[in-house]
């Protein structure tokens, strides 16, 4: 499993999943380095969702992913980043494809934002050279 990666995953029962946390089979994407990838047991991922997209793009902390963005997906989704999380590789299906790199920086983007750290995509965009941060 490499970063970029979409995976059909199983999230649990949707019934046991409080406070809005990612539940049923749904595709996410591998967010977490290969190095840990390969050494761990599980990996960090940003569930996909296809309901309501034009809605939920519209939603700071969600990532408009096209079909076009990743061949495999059979609808325009959503990537929530708001729910990232760590899912045993046990609980991982079948390869639905690669995202774009252009998505997957999307993501990066947005994780940083809902994480609240520094990422350096998000400064070169924002910020003019040489202007105090």
């Amino acid at each position: 499993m490499r970063r970029g990666e979409v995976y059909a995953v199983d999230f649990g029962d949707a019934g046991a999943a409080p406070g809005g946390e990612a539940a049923g089979h749904r595709p996410a994407v591998v967010v977490s380095g290969d190095a840990l990838n390969e050494r761990l047991d599980a990996v960090v991922v940003v569930p996909l969702s296809s309901s309501d997209v034009e809605r939920r793009a519209r939603r700071r902390h969600n990532v408009l992913i096209l079909v076009e963005d990743c061949a495999g997906l059979s609808r325009d989704s959503v990537a929530q980043t708001h729910l990232v999380g760590h899912v045993a590789k046990a609980r991982i299906g079948a390869h639905v494809g690669t995202l774009s790199d252009l998505a997957l920086d999307d993501i990066a983007v947005t994780l940083g934002e809902v994480l609240e750290t520094r990422n350096p995509l998000r400064d070169e965009v924002l910020h003019e050279p040489g202007r105090a941060r």
